[in-house]
């Protein structure tokens, strides 16, 4: 659980709260998005999840295919 809580759990902005852009929110529009559904599919590649430069093109594609927009339902 700390691992997945580590790597999936974006910040998210909703309702024009303030924020520290450093921590690289998800700024959500309250008239257009649901924070339910972005919760259950968050987009964590190049934000938790990360691939090295260095790393071959096939590593970058699965690792974007399988892990780029995930979906997390529950854990209990």
């Amino acid at each position: 659980m700390t691992l997945r809580h580590s790597i999936f759990r974006r910040p998210m902005v909703y309702k024009g709260e303030d924020y520290n852009p450093a921590v690289d929110p998800v700024v959500l529009d309250p008239q257009y998005d649901d924070p339910a559904t972005y919760g259950q599919n968050p987009v964590v590649h190049g934000w938790g999840v990360q691939v090295a430069p260095e790393a071959s093109d096939r590593l970058h594609i699965c690792v974007t295919k399988s892990l780029g927009k995930i979906w997390l339902g529950c854990i209990h």
